[in-house]
């Protein structure tokens, strides 16, 4: 019935905590478009709490009567003649709770044994499905620096000035596209340039400079990605994408997979996000960044696979674009499964209801499908 009240809800104010929420706000339903929310309980206390996990890595705390609408995997149903037949999975309605109780996994055994090839394979699937998550659809925002140019300056910009490092002119004729002077250092060799409003005013002391707007920003000697741009339009977002991707960006020749790899924490959590924000199912794996023998730390890689027919793109770079693959080898690319539920400490918790007619919106930065309760079952459960 309720979720953790410290949850983030992605709103037209931006994000928002669960606890601020108001009836008459608008939340994202995973279909892309808002939903407005018609009811809220007051927090609640000492429940049942339970921290749920998707096979991608997203994390949601709910208490033990939260309901969540999945597709069973164990419930196959089908109609036809053999050799005809169409088959398929219930979807239904069950409390944390009862998932917890159910367990996580599609078999009772927990997995079971395949053979292929004369080799044995022990096969892990997961049971509960959740809905999909479609691109969130939100309108265009006013913002003070071009999405591609800040992409762009995050992932080969100077940390602590306007300066960019790239090697592939396309990258700069994108960013003069958007409006932005950039000259080429003069002692550079061929890839080092200066994003400056003006040779003169290079040194961005000017109020309207790009290093006075990244100084405003709060981004020059912290790379991170601002929530006004995480929050922006769907267009700017993909745009931010594009700046970021094509700069620290890969894509797999033979599998079409796309990689981002940094050492900041916050970039591969900004691309995570804005990766899941437009549709695709994104994951972040952790190792350690080693150059000739010497370890610099940690990495941090995101990965989704997009297709030539999804709505955005994640490049601008001809290169990159090419490598994107029409079809995705029905590998589950936007599946999304529960993997894990597990008991938590006790926290404050909130529920609402929203106006969609499958009571589903989206909860948290990590963009998770749940389900809302009736204003009869607030009622009831909240006594």
């Amino acid at each position: 019935m309720a979720l953790d009240a410290d949850t983030d809800l992605l709103t037209t104010y931006g994000f928002v905590a669960l606890r601020g929420i108001h009836e008459g706000d608008e939340v994202y339903h995973p279909s892309g478009p808002l939903t407005r929310v018609t009811g809220a309980l007051e927090i609640m206390r000492d429940r049942d709490c339970y921290c749920i996990t998707t096979t991608d890595g997203r994390s949601v705390v709910a208490d033990r009567d939260h309901l969540w609408t999945v597709v069973d995997k164990r419930r196959a149903r089908s109609v036809g003649p053999r050799g005809n037949t169409f088959r398929w999975f219930e979807t239904v309605t069950l409390t944390t709770g009862e998932i917890a109780a159910a367990g996580v996994s599609r078999y009772k055994a927990g997995s079971r044994t395949s053979v292929a090839d004369g080799k044995r394979y022990t096969v892990n699937e997961y049971r509960f499905q959740l809905p999909v998550q479609e691109p969130v659809m939100s309108p265009e925002v006013t913002l003070p620096i071009d999405p591609y140019v800040l992409g762009a300056w995050l992932g080969d910009g100077t940390t602590s000035g306007a300066g960019l490092t790239s090697a592939d002119p396309e990258v700069i004729d994108e960013i003069r596209r958007a409006g932005q002077p950039c000259v080429q250092a003069a002692d550079s060799r061929l890839i080092q340039w200066r994003l400056s409003d003006g040779i003169r005013r290079g040194r961005g002391h000017g109020a309207g400079t790009l290093h006075a707007r990244l100084r405003v920003l709060g981004v020059l000697g912290n790379k991170h990605v601002p929530d006004s741009y995480l929050t922006a339009g769907s267009s700017q977002r993909e745009a931010l994408l594009h700046g970021l991707m094509d700069t620290d960006g890969t894509i797999d020749i033979n599998r079409g997979q796309v990689e981002f790899c940094s050492t900041l924490r916050p970039l591969a959590d900004a691309v995570c996000f804005l990766a899941r924000s437009l549709g695709w199912r994104a994951t972040i794996r952790t190792g350690r960044a080693m150059l000739n023998g010497q370890d610099y730390g940690m990495k941090y890689r995101v990965f989704f696979t997009p297709k030539t027919t999804d709505p955005f793109c994640p490049f601008r770079l001809p290169r990159k674009v090419a490598r994107i693959r029409d079809i995705d080898g029905n590998k589950g690319r936007t599946t999304l499964s529960i993997a894990a539920i597990e008991l938590v400490a006790s926290r404050p918790v909130r529920c609402i209801q929203v106006e969609s007619s499958d009571g589903l919106f989206l909860a948290g930065r990590d963009l998770f499908p749940t389900h809302n309760s009736s204003i009869k079952r607030l009622i009831t459960i909240a006594g």
